[in-house]
């Protein structure tokens, strides 16, 4: 009897899954450093991606479905998700047998690279004592922006650059030979044209033709900006490891004391509760230091979709991931913008309304500009004057002075347009990289061209954070990756635009979370990303937002500042962060990640976690935790952390071959069983009247804009370390958020969506 499309998909969906999720899994535990063996970790890892990539590149597994598809059986739902599945195997297909094979090599000399990168012996050797002292990428970043010794901040940036030679000896450019070979064999100019298409649906020239554009209107700007820079600070200036400390380093200080670390996540939750952001159910696991051996750059990956079981909701499972050094300036701020960014994609992918996994994906065909639009609107907020004085403050509650948040604006809006123009040099290098000969791409020439596209573009002596320092493109999965961070850059500041012009603010706006589920969010990857972008903001893709907040005069920036805040006084307070409202659950916290540290320490030369009572948070740890129905180590840095997170704290405020997205009539309101009666109600009141609609300093937009996937490194100029290794299944570490709910009755229901905006593409890694 022949089979049904039905069963077909159901069979289909639950393969992927198992390979998935093992993956996945595994993905965590080698990037965290959980494993005694960490060759064997990567290993292990390496056998999981190639039976992911064996899935979705079979030829014979693609010609079925599009068997199907010609018989036009199955319900308008199955044959939705049935466009689903060929869009995701039609981005990853490889019919050529010699192309399968040349991809798995590729694989291998991947994670041959990856852990050789971890396993490098990276620092800086004291210009005062001459002894090296290990330090991880992030803290050689942080060092560039808050030491006040200028030959410590050098030795910092030299550490930072010795990752160049060491990936090169590595076998980095052999990778991009093998790449490109494989991009020419499947019928493109080279990898990085390859890669575009499948993930972005526009071709490299295209992609470029934008990225010129962009360049082209911050060019004037940028240069005027850092001639003043340098006429303030002296010929020094343009030194990359004097630039960051110049530009932020007494502002970071300064700022440092109303971003406690200790804070960081009840910010988050009372900041996206206001929002009306919900995670339907999601279980969350976060690791928020830095520590030996793991990851240098934060991520977000979900080992678990969120999709429709049938008639069941499949919430989804989660894990982030930051490298905050507790207890150093800057960890406050960097820990508040981890859980903002990749909590923006957790949010994301926690609310993907489908009936099939493929719609939940941060890989092919989903947009990396789209996935990376969702973190980078939220992690925005940050810098908003309005969200300082409402949630940025000191030990005694005190907010954020006025004063303090216009000094900021004076001493980064100047340099708006080289914040820009530095994001836009690592796309532009790594075009450069791929588009050499093979005869030409010698590490000389490679290094050669490097530095001049960084002169071009920065106008420093040299980047403040070497190209090939950047760990997205060491990584298959995040390679040819880095411009869906411009891409999102663009959407972002044209999303807050339309919600500014229709609502008059964002922050606590409890519109944005249900427009974004709606719009953004529901369909998944079933939509494009420039007509996801259009679907919200009913305009096409545009740098006009953008380049008008780049070119703005600072006493037009703090105008705009005063008046936010100003508008601040006239709308009702938030709700505040109810646990329920999102869907979070208890916090817990394992005391081995806390062991685990400790033994890493004395041979890494790595402290142990602060005292939570150096954070002046010991003495309410435990009861808060209990308060929350989980289990918090109170010993630990991050339990102190999570300590905070208690529902006392939280409230505050008293065609183109791609499956067509489906409408979804309340894309809140469907999971809603799983949040309670009170979240349902406090979204309808808010809806009424909107209709559907790795740190220190302040971040750079390509600091601010970096933290996504393991396999999508982040894009922060600290996070550019490359990866950590794993450890052995079942041990989990970290916070760990659990958002249980009653399941939701049935699935929304599918018909036409409207146009909206979408956002640069999202690796989580």
């Amino acid at each position: 009897m022949a089979m049904t499309l039905a069963t077909h998909l159901r069979d289909l969906r639950e393969e992927y899954l198992d390979l998935h999720t093992r993956k996945e899994d595994l993905f965590w535990q080698a990037k965290m450093g959980l494993s005694d063996d960490a060759e064997a970790a990567q290993e292990a890892l390496g056998r999981a991606e190639i039976a992911v990539n064996r899935f979705l590149q079979s030829p014979e597994r693609l010609k079925a479905l599009r068997g199907f598809e010609r018989d036009n059986d199955g319900t308008d739902e199955e044959r939705h998700v049935l466009r689903g599945w060929i869009a995701m195997l039609g981005a990853h297909v490889i019919e050529d047998p010699a192309g399968q094979k040349l991809s798995e090599e590729i694989v291998e000399r991947e994670q041959a690279l990856e852990h050789a990168r971890g396993s490098m012996r990276l620092g800086y050797t004291d210009p005062d004592t001459g002894v090296f002292h290990a330090a991880s990428s992030v803290k050689l970043s942080l060092m560039m922006r808050v030491d006040h010794d200028e030959r410590r901040r050098r030795a910092a940036f030299e550490g930072l650059r010795s990752i160049e030679p060491f990936v090169i000896e590595h076998g980095f450019l052999d990778i991009v030979a093998m790449r490109n070979r494989l991009g020419r064999l499947l019928g493109y100019e080279d990898y990085y044209d390859w890669k575009v298409n499948i993930v972005e649906r526009m071709t490299k020239r295209a992609l470029f033709a934008r990225l010129d554009d962009l360049a082209a209107r911050t060019a004037e700007r940028a240069t005027h900006e850092l001639a003043a820079f340098e006429a303030t600070h002296g010929a020094g200036a343009r030194e990359p490891w004097n630039f960051p400390f110049l530009r932020s380093g007494k502002l970071t200080e300064a700022i440092d004391p109303y971003f406690g670390f200790a804070t960081a996540l009840r910010r988050w939750i009372d900041s996206f509760a206001a929002l009306g952001v919900s995670f339907r159910g999601a279980t969350l696991t976060l690791d928020l230091l830095d520590r030996k051996g793991k990851y240098e750059n934060g991520f977000m990956h979900g080992p678990v979709p969120a999709f429709y079981r049938e008639q069941s909701w499949q919430p989804a499972r989660i894990n982030f991931t930051a490298n905050s050094v507790a207890g150093q300036v800057g960890s406050g701020l960097r820990a508040a913008e981890t859980l903002f960014h990749e909590g923006g994609h957790a949010a994301h992918f926690s609310n993907v309304l489908s009936q099939a996994p493929c719609f939940s994906q941060e890989f092919a065909p989903t947009s990396v500009a789209y996935a990376e639009t969702q973190s980078m609107f939220m992690d925005s907020l940050l810098g908003d004057a309005d969200w300082r004085v409402r949630y940025a403050s000191d030990r005694t509650g005190a907010p954020m002075p006025m004063s303090l948040i216009e000094a900021h604006i004076r001493d980064t809006q100047p340099l708006r347009g080289w914040e820009v123009r530095s994001m836009l040099t690592v796309p532009f290098a790594e075009r450069t990289i791929y588009e050499l000969d093979d005869q030409a791409r010698t590490p000389e020439r490679v290094i050669a061209e490097l530095r001049r596209i960084e002169a071009d573009l920065q106008g420093l002596n040299a980047g403040v954070r070497p190209v090939l320092a950047v760990p997205h493109l060491l990584s298959g999965e995040s390679s040819a990756y880095y411009h869906g961070y411009v891409l999102a850059e663009m959407a972002s500041y044209q999303t807050r635009n339309f919600f500014r012009q229709r609502d008059g603010y964002v922050t606590d706006n409890p519109a944005v979370g249900r427009d974004l589920a709606l719009h953004y969010w529901a369909p998944g990857n079933a939509m494009s990303f420039d007509d996801t972008i259009r679907s919200l903001t009913r305009e096409p893709l545009s740098a006009d937002a953008l380049a008008n907040a780049c070119n703005r005069t600072v006493d037009e920036a703090i105008e705009e500042a005063r008046a936010a805040v100003a508008h601040v006084a006239t709308r009702p307070a938030p709700a505040g962060g109810d646990r329920d409202a999102q869907g979070i659950g208890p916090v817990r916290h394992g005391a081995h990640l806390r062991r685990r540290v400790h033994r890493d320490a004395p041979g890494g030369g790595e402290a142990p976690p602060e005292d939570p009572a150096k954070l002046g948070v010991a003495d309410d740890v435990a009861e808060r935790g209990h308060a929350l129905g989980g289990s918090v180590d109170a010993r630990g840095a991050e339990a102190a952390l999570l300590g905070h997170v208690d529902a006392a704290d939280r409230r505050r405020g008293a065609g183109d071959g791609r499956p067509q997205a489906e409408r979804v009539e309340d894309p809140l309101a469907a999971p809603g069983q799983g949040h309670g009666p009170a979240v349902e109600t406090r979204l309808a009141g808010a809806a009424e009247g909107h209709g559907f609609h790795e740190h220190d300093a302040e971040p750079d937009a390509t600091e601010r804009h970096g933290e996504a996937r393991a396999d999508h490194p982040a894009a922060r100029d600290e996070d550019v370390g490359g990866g950590g290794r794993r450890q052995r299944c079942g041990r989990g570490h970290g916070a760990r958020v659990s958002s249980a709910g009653r399941r939701p009755s049935r699935p929304p229901r599918r018909g036409p969506v409207a146009d909206r905006p979408s956002g640069p593409r999202h690796r989580r890694r």
